[in-house]
This record gives structure tokens, sequence and C-alpha cells, in this order.
């Protein structure tokens, strides 16, 4: 696909777009059904609070008043945690986008725990980390965009918003001005949507240009 040759950076989602769970053990879903709770309704609750797992499932417990049993779940979390990993293209492709100039980011709606292993795999390779559970505010609402953008120092049509969610990543950033590619690894999307199947594709991005003021 063909990009546009007047961007400062790139910002991509984190799951699914640049690592995965290679073994799900879904605590957070675990948790929900233990308290009786929507895991639909709380999925998104668990990704604007800024509270460890454990907080969390106390504060919820709280609420209903109820006890639940953590030791099981918390180990849970910490397999799945420790089983994060990247694309084996992934570090290729960021190391080429910043060879060419670009600022790099990662703006994913996730929540607390999941941030720090994925800090530690990215954070040589990524200028900004924008996360959900900080902001209290996720994808795709314009605050978390603009926060990105700001942060970056860079207009929004500047920035490419690269995701695997058509709601969350794609109509998101284009509804806050940005340029947006979905990445479908599954290959499923309907064609005449402007995704890619791999972040190789990304390569073909041309170097940035600098604007003097």
């Amino acid at each position: 696909m063909k990009y546009k040759d007047d961007l400062d950076a790139i910002a991509f989602d984190a799951f699914g777009t640049l690592c995965r769970v290679a073994l799900p053990r879904k605590p957070f879903a675990l948790l929900f059904q233990r308290l009786g709770l929507s895991s639909r309704e709380l999925g998104h609750a668990a990704m604007t609070i800024n509270l460890d797992f454990q907080s969390l499932a106390r504060l919820l417990a709280k609420d209903q008043n109820k006890q639940v049993q953590l030791d099981d779940l918390q180990k849970l979390l910490q397999e799945e945690l420790d089983s994060i990993e990247l694309y084996p293209e992934t570090l290729d492709v960021l190391h080429d986008l910043r060879d060419k100039g670009y600022l790099l980011a990662v703006i994913s709606n996730l929540a607390k725990p999941y941030a720090e292993p994925i800090k530690r795999l990215l954070e040589p390779h990524v200028d900004e980390f924008v996360w959900s559970f900080e902001l209290a505010v996720a994808k795709p609402q314009r605050e978390i965009f603009a926060s990105l953008c700001k942060r970056l120092e860079c207009l929004p049509m500047r920035v490419l918003m690269v995701g695997d969610t058509w709601e969350a990543d794609v109509m998101g950033g284009s509804q806050f001005g940005m340029p947006t590619v979905l990445i479908d690894r599954s290959k499923k999307s309907d064609p005449d949507l402007s995704s890619i199947h791999s972040l190789l594709e990304l390569q073909g991005l041309p170097p940035r240009r600098f604007v003097k003021d």
C-alpha cells in the first residue's frame, strides 16, 4: 500500500500489533466470573483504573460484599505476563522506522499489570508509551489520542496510527484526524480497507522529511 510522505511519527497498538500473549490464562475474566460480574462491562473499567490486580479485585469484591480467592488467579496472571512476546518482525521494523527518522509510540488499552512487561520489551526502541489505565480513558476516545500527539509534539495529521482493532485504532484515530492502518494478521478484513497483514509492510514508508521552521 502507499503511504503519506509527510509523517513525523508512527503510533502502534500493543497486543495484536507489536506483541501477543503466548499463553492466555484470562485471569481478569475469571475474577469477574467469580464475582458474578459482566466481563464485557468491567473489562473496560479494568483498563481505565490505575490499580494492580489484587487492589482491583479487592475493590470489586468490596463493592459486591464478597470474598474472593486470589492466589490462583495471581498465579495465572503471572503466567500470562511471563508469556508476552513480540512478533518476530517487530524489532526489525521498529529499528527500520527509527533509522528513517520517525518518532515511535505505543498507545494501548490495557490493565496496569500488562504495561511493565511490554515496556521491558520495547522501551529501548520506543519514544513514548500511552496507557489507558494511566489516563482513565481508552481508545477510541479523543482524549487518549490527544495525549499521544501532545507527548510526541506532533500534529495528528502527521502521526500514523497502526492497530488491529477497527473501532478503537482505526476509527478512533481517524476521527481525531490521524492517518490510520489496520493490521489484519488473519487476512480476513475487507480488501477495500487500508490494511496490512504484517508489520514488515511498514518498511515501505519513505524516510521522514524534516521541515525547517
